[in-house]
């Protein structure tokens, strides 16, 4: 959701952020070298991944937590992709 900022957000988890290492990458929006872990933008999109929707529980240290987001609740990696989760819900 454009606008949408939470203080845990990092570009990583932005709809215009284009990686190229684990440090850094490019905002497809103005073009520019961002580096993953600084302070998002007001043009801020979140991108859909299981650490970003109202399912996901019980994030540990190594980014593994719940799903509830269906009838049987499973394990998920934060970082996975829900682009085309029919459970998504975002948190903004």
């Amino acid at each position: 959701m454009k606008g949408c900022k939470r203080s845990m957000n990092k570009h990583s988890d932005c709809e215009n952020f284009c990686a190229i290492d684990a440090a850094k990458g490019i905002c497809r929006l103005n073009g520019e070298f961002v580096l993953i872990d600084t302070a998002v933008c007001t043009e801020f999109e979140e991108l859909p991944k299981c650490g970003n929707c109202q399912c996901f529980t019980q994030n540990d240290k190594d980014g593994m937590g719940s799903c509830s987001g269906f009838k049987k609740e499973y394990w998920s990696a934060a970082e996975n992709r829900a682009v085309s989760c029919e459970g998504y819900v975002g948190r903004c």
